[in-house]
């Protein structure tokens, strides 16, 4: 062998050894974690009770399965490497839990515990083709389910000794191994900028934790998809309201999925997942205004029906109203507010502008409820105020992932995508309007439902429609329940307040009934399956948030609400619109007035309650008529 050789071989010993080395440093970033998620591909049918939420706790989201006494849920896996199957059972009172591996005939268990506290597991997985089985005995909720690939470094590590050894030996055996003079210098100056790269990086990394939310609402998006609860830039804790939008913005939004999909109730693979990119701005009282104007015509209050904040302000209803009435029409909606929380906007901005029509938009899913929480809200010390709602995180992390400056490439790729002509991405100019025009239905279509998602033929038409299990919730009370709560006497002396304010200020009150999807849809939905079938379907929605409720109590408790609404307004003598028949004649003629994973309008909800809104407010001579 000549020396020539000889060098080349201890070159060559010199290269594996800094290949040996990336693949570790490869084989670390590339630790893969996946959830176990109800609605994800893995999962099996299991109890009907098993439901699945998303909380926030601390500074992360925490993925969260719950079920009552007996449950048995089942996840069909591939698992080709050693991992490791990791969770939090969290007992709501003295529990036993048991895990297990099913392959084939055989059913080998993992872990068991037993107690009334939290209990942490890590076990050991082999690879495997089979089924893990999580059975509880009592009310267990699962925390944080996931199986994480183990790192594997050990067989690098000793092939990396090996190829050290042989090195050595080599070059004692025999100098002419060693490496040349200039491949040294070679090698030390790849080292050594090798280092400094690795430093630099380590440098940025941490300089972008410590900076953290204060980077910008696209860095926040990508935390967010990994569960870091990042304060949200664009709004304020204020003691007078709660959460509120900032005065002043000027940004984009950008909707990919409905709060149903979102908030974790429905999958996303069953959702139309379009991405719409639009801008937001707020005046400098922090609503979704152009500018603050004075005087006004109308002042539209409510909550995120009103504000719009899935779709342009434009193709939101105060903005509907204004090009119908051709008078000014100032848009004081904010997300989640409650009727407290409206009555306050009334008395501290609308009646500033002096507005001749005050329009409350009530919604029916959860305003009663909402004045029950901002009442705790008001009383409570700053501790106790309750915590934000969380939502669906990926399912899929590997540790680079979780790089900041992985985060921050992805954010400053798709800020990119926004600004440069033939993104993949809708513009903000283009973003699709949706509801129009729906699908035409297939000849022989029919009915179905998958993971939430029903698919039903009207009138030639194919609508998608998934239900907020928290609103469908609400059917299960009647109407003598619904006044029997504290949430309805807040509400009631909120509405007569604002009655009081408006005629102090020289406007008449009028009271919009929104109604939750579930209220408009269940009619066509009891028309399109039989009682079995939707009862089924519908017990989808009831994990998790109670007992399932009949069919039947549910379409007689249906309209509970707009009679307690209705019966107020016209005790009160304030104008009242229910748009409930509205929405559901829309629905019945098979046009979506609401978005198929989301539980609020699309534009053409929108624009249809602006028609019914402009008509009432021309018959009662409150806006007069255009000549």
């Amino acid at each position: 062998m000549t020396m020539t050789i000889r060098r080349r071989v201890g070159a060559l010993l010199l290269l594996a050894e800094a290949v040996l080395v990336l693949l570790v440093v490869r084989n670390f970033f590339y630790v893969t974690a996946w959830r176990l998620y109800l609605d994800g591909p893995a999962a099996q049918a299991s109890g009907a009770a098993a439901g699945q939420r998303f909380e926030v706790e601390g500074a992360q989201v925490m993925p969260q399965i719950l079920t009552r006494d007996d449950d048995r849920l089942r996840f069909a896996l591939r698992v080709d490497r050693p991992s490791t199957l990791r969770f939090e059972a969290r007992p709501a009172e003295r529990a036993s839990y048991e895990v297990a591996l099913v392959r084939g005939g055989d059913r080998q268990i993992l872990a068991r515990g037993e107690g009334d506290r939290p209990m942490r597991v890590s076990q050991p997985l082999p690879p495997f083709d089979g089924v893990i089985e999580l059975a509880n005995h009592g009310p267990v909720t699962w925390a944080d389910v996931r199986i994480v690939r183990d790192f594997r470094f050990v067989p690098h590590v000793l092939v990396l000794a090996g190829l050290v050894c042989l090195s050595v030996l080599l070059r004692r055996l025999d100098p002419a191994f060693a490496v040349g003079r200039s491949e040294r210098q070679v090698a030390l100056n790849l080292a050594l900028l090798g280092a400094s790269l690795a430093a630099g990086l380590v440098a940025a990394e941490g300089a972008l934790r410590a900076l953290g939310p204060r980077l910008g609402p696209g860095l926040a998006a990508q935390r967010r998809n990994l569960g870091e609860a990042w304060p949200n830039p664009r709004w304020q804790e204020t003691a007078r309201y709660g959460a509120r939008l900032r005065a002043g913005l000027d940004t984009f939004a950008e909707v990919s999925f409905g709060d149903i999909v979102w908030m974790g109730f429905v999958s996303p693979e069953v959702a139309p997942g379009r991405t719409r990119r639009f801008p937001f701005h707020t005046d400098a009282e922090g609503f979704r205004n152009a500018a603050v104007r004075d005087p006004i015509a109308v002042a539209a209050l409510g909550d995120s029906f009103t504000d719009a904040m899935t779709l342009p302000v434009e193709e939101a209803w105060p903005a509907r109203l204004e090009a119908r009435l051709g008078v000014a029409v100032q848009n004081y909606g904010t997300a989640g507010f409650g009727p407290q929380q409206e009555e306050r906007v009334l008395e501290d901005f609308a009646l500033r502008h002096h507005p001749r029509v005050v329009v409350v938009a009530f919604f029916a899913g959860n305003d009663i409820f909402n004045a029950e929480s901002f009442d705790d809200f008001d009383r409570a010390p700053e501790a106790a105020r309750p915590r934000p709602p969380g939502w669906r995180i990926k399912d899929t992390v590997a540790r680079f992932d979780e790089l900041y400056l992985v985060s921050l490439v992805r954010a400053g790729r798709e800020a990119l995508q926004e600004r440069w002509p033939g993104s993949g991405a809708a513009r903000a100019d283009e973003h699709p309007r949706e509801g129009a025009v729906e699908p035409a239905a297939p000849a022989g279509a029919l009915p179905g439902f998958d993971r939430g998602m029903f698919t039903v033929p009207v009138a030639d038409r194919t609508l998608r429609v998934a239900l907020m299990p928290p609103y469908l919730n609400t059917l299960r009370f009647s109407a003598e329940e619904l006044r029997a709560r504290r949430g309805w006497a807040l509400t009631r002396r909120s509405v007569e307040r604002m009655q009081q304010l408006c005629r102090a200020g020289g406007a008449e009150l009028v009271v919009m009934f929104v109604p939750f999807k579930s209220q408009v849809y269940l009619p066509l939905l009891r028309r399109a399956f039989t009682r079995d079938e939707l009862e089924r379907d519908l017990a989808f929605y009831f994990r998790g948030t109670g007992p399932a409720v009949d069919v039947e109590t549910l379409a007689a408790h249906r309209l509970a609400q707009n009679e307690l609404v209705g019966a107020l307004c016209a005790e009160r003598a304030i104008a009242f619109l229910d748009l409930t028949p509205t929405m559901e004649a829309e629905v019945g003629s098979g046009r979506n007035v609401y978005f198929p994973d989301d539980a609020h309008w699309n534009a053409a909800g929108h624009d249809v309650a602006a028609a019914a809104l402009a008509e009432l407010l021309r018959a009662r001579g409150l806006i007069a008529a255009r000549p």
